[in-house]
């Protein structure tokens, strides 16, 4: 885990240093390095749909913080409905904790950077695309760590054939136990 959410980190930077667009790779970067950190636990599909969804909330808190963040009533307003409903979120699973601080850190980064709603946009886009990076660089290390009822279960299988191997080797010589 730790080396995948450092090659998400420091892969769209190093894009962002050959291509000159650094302001689009830090933010990738940085909304990849915070999704990655989440703990995923149950099938894939549950895996993606939570990466998705934390995805979809941190682009909204992003473009949300871009336009609150010049005005400090509205961020505080959008800041206490976001803490809010993330008490409900942190409750949810493993996954919880890690989901909200990605989505509330995203929403507190952007606030520093405020703008107009094309501005805004951009910052959603950004995000969008390091979520999007993140889902496929998980996607494409998971067959790499498998998932856990799997690993499980051939665990059982390598376990029964000890149990067996020894079992055999006692009937075999039965002066040594």
């Amino acid at each position: 885990k730790s080396a995948r959410t450092t090659l998400v980190f420091i892969l769209p930077l190093i894009w962002g240093l050959l291509t000159n667009h650094m302001g689009p790779a830090v933010w990738i970067s940085i909304t990849a390095q915070l999704l990655s950190g989440i703990n995923l636990r149950g099938g894939y599909p549950i895996r993606l749909f939570i990466l998705g969804t934390g995805t979809l909330a941190a682009a909204a808190c992003a473009y949300l913080g871009t336009l609150a963040g010049g005005s400090l009533a509205w961020s505080v307003c959008i800041m206490m409905v976001l803490a809010f409903g993330s008490g409900y979120v942190r409750q949810s699973g493993d996954f919880g904790p890690g989901l909200v601080v990605a989505v509330l850190l995203m929403y507190l980064l952007t606030l520093d950077h405020p703008g107009s709603a094309a501005e805004a946009g951009e910052m959603l886009l950004w995000v969008c695309l390091g979520g999007a990076f993140t889902l496929i660089f998980v996607l494409l290390t998971w067959p790499f760590v498998p998932f856990n009822p799997f690993r499980r279960s051939v665990a059982l299988t390598w376990k029964a054939l000890s149990d067996w191997l020894q079992v055999f080797s006692q009937s075999v010589e039965p002066d040594k136990t």
